[in-house]
């Protein structure tokens, strides 16, 4: 941890004296929740700072990307990506003072006086649980004065990145955020999946019940909770106090044959703007407007609570998309050809009949219930092909590894032990399922 610190610490006096010479800080993040994140705390501290800046969010720091920032100048700002485009940045990093902040697994080493590189992994610590891009934001926008609301901002990264919140790093941040903690339901997407979804694919939370979508409806009828308001799906997040209470009451009591019934709460983090989402609704939030195409408007929501209700518009777009997927991948499991299973892994081949910027999340969905060590999902995006993989079972390797190995040869990929993704080459899925399995024997 001492080398970390003084990492943080020299970065900030490096970044400190750079600012000094009023160029342009040209900023580019990631458009998932924790990129998102990471750019609204270094944008509030540029500008507390007088700083002139620009803020770019992409979907990846790709070749193309790559010869556009060449043509540019200014200071540079790398977040959420870059260390693993660390070769491919050379020549730009050469003639231009760069600041590369993320969490992600270095692919290469390189050193350079223009050239200020922040990473946990650098340090002995793991990037996948300890510390997000956005924690990291936030630890050097502290070197300059602190914000309760950039450590908000933080846990609403790490979130998003499935980060361990009681790890030494994220549980100092949240007690230095104004965030409120209280108990609700441990079952994913309280603000995002319908309300039967979200029971159904919250594996073993109510016997007899979740995994199985007519049991979850029927559950739902007989506590007299409507699945829909008006055309429009019903999340958790929905239901009033007095349903959620006898939801509540009704999980219990399908438990009671278990040593702990009523052990299906967990901490929640709020943040006391607007309509007072949790961290990990914020983090939905973002990761929606991210992966439908409007980044900003989550930046813009951070800032300004008066967007919230374009948010809504952006979250419906994006849960009908993910019931889109989810409805394309139940009608093709059975299909051989499009879903391909091994011992140990899950694979299903969407081409154009999924929408690639949620296939991350069909995979996070789909696997607690596949009982396999890896999901893996594929989908066309423009001339490439789209991965994403997670890890849910009890293998010790990481995704990020499989990636990488499966990945050589035809596209690139990279991660974290739980969560890894790739672009490859337009019809390449077989090669990466044949590459992917001889890693994971």
């Amino acid at each position: 941890m001492k080398s970390f610190n003084k990492a943080v610490k020299k970065t900030a006096d490096t970044l400190r004296k750079w600012l000094g010479k009023k160029e342009l800080v040209r900023v580019y993040t990631h458009l998932d929740a924790d990129g998102i994140s990471s750019g609204t705390i270094m944008i509030r501290l540029l500008k507390s700072l007088g700083a002139l800046f620009q803020l770019t969010i992409i979907e990846q720091l790709t070749d193309e990307h790559i010869n556009e920032i060449k043509k540019e100048g200014g200071l540079l700002v790398l977040l959420d990506f870059g260390s693993g485009q660390l070769s491919k940045l050379k020549d730009i990093i050469k003639k231009r003072k760069t600041l590369i902040i993320d969490h992600h697994q270095p692919q290469a080493s390189f050193k350079s006086k223009n050239l200020v590189h922040l990473n946990p992994c650098l340090h002995g610590l793991d990037g996948g649980s300890q510390v997000s891009t956005s924690g990291l934001c936030y630890l050097l926008s502290k070197e300059f004065h602190h914000d309760k609301f950039n450590a908000s901002l933080a846990i609403i990264g790490a979130q998003g990145d499935l980060q361990e919140m009681d790890s030494s790093i994220n549980s100092s941040i949240i007690n230095k955020s104004s965030l409120e903690q209280r108990q609700d339901l441990n079952i994913y997407g309280l603000n995002t999946r319908p309300v039967h979804k979200a029971i159904e694919y919250a594996d073993g939370l109510v016997p007899g019940v979740s995994g199985d979508e007519t049991s979850c409806v029927n559950f739902l009828k007989e506590l007299k909770i409507p699945l829909k308001d008006g055309d429009d799906w019903r999340t958790i997040n929905d239901l009033t106090s007095e349903e959620k209470q006898r939801l509540i009451s009704s999980i219990i009591v399908k438990r009671s044959g278990l040593k702990k019934p009523e052990d299906i709460f967990r901490t929640v983090y709020e943040l006391k703007i607007g309509r007072n989402r949790s961290t990990s609704e914020w983090s939905a939030v973002l990761n929606a407007c991210g992966r439908m195409n409007m980044p900003s408007m989550g930046v813009s929501a951070l800032l300004n609570p008066s967007y919230e209700n374009k948010i809504d518009v952006v979250l419906k777009e994006y849960r009908n998309t993910i019931a889109e997927g989810l409805r394309w991948l139940e009608e093709n499991m059975d299909n051989k050809e499009l879903v391909k299973e091994t011992k140990k892994a899950l694979f299903f081949i969407a081409k154009d009949k999924v929408n690639y910027k949620v296939v991350g999340t069909l995979c996070s969905i789909k696997g607690p219930m596949s009982n396999k060590e890896f999901i893996v999902g594929f989908a066309d995006n423009k001339d490439k092909t789209k991965v994403s993989v997670r890890r849910v079972g009890e293998s010790e390797i990481k995704a990020s590894d499989l990636v990488i190995k499966a990945a050589k040869g035809i596209g690139e990929g990279g991660g974290h032990a739980q969560a890894a993704g790739a672009s490859i080459e337009r019809d390449k899925e077989e090669v990466f399922i044949k590459h992917f399995n001889k890693a994971l024997k």
